[in-house]
């Protein structure tokens, strides 16, 4: 089994005022990566709006049905990404890098509502 920084870090010793410095410092840097794994999905999900758009705009229209259901499976992924990343952006104590991850996560999940609500509109407007 491979395990994540933050598991790592949760196992490492703290007896010590070192140890327990260490341990945090690898729990902060965990918790980072943790962050990122949910905000690289929601980031490749952004690059699958302006093609999606593009098929239901000009595709074939008896794929419209499945066009609406993947906007609407995106737009739930980067759903799941905003909230992960905010589970864990709570515990991490670098305040610089909460408040712009916090507003990238923000931006990306307000372009998925954009995305969705266009799709779904042009798709309607499709016969």
């Amino acid at each position: 089994m491979i395990m994540s920084g933050l598991q790592v870090a949760l196992k490492m010793p703290k007896k010590t005022a070192e140890e327990i410095k260490r341990r945090e410092a690898a729990m902060q840097e965990g918790l980072k990566q943790a962050v990122g794994v949910p905000l690289a999905l929601a980031e490749k999900i952004s690059v699958l709006w302006s093609s999606l758009k593009q098929m239901v705009l000009y595709g074939n229209i008896g794929c419209k049905s499945d066009a609406q259901v993947a906007a609407k499976a995106l737009e739930t992924a980067v759903y799941g990404a905003y909230y992960n990343v905010l589970i864990n952006l709570k515990d991490i104590s670098d305040e610089a890098f909460k408040v712009a991850t916090q507003r990238r996560v923000s931006e990306l999940l307000q372009e998925a509502k954009d995305s969705v609500t266009t799709i779904l509109d042009a798709a309607e407007k499709r016969t």
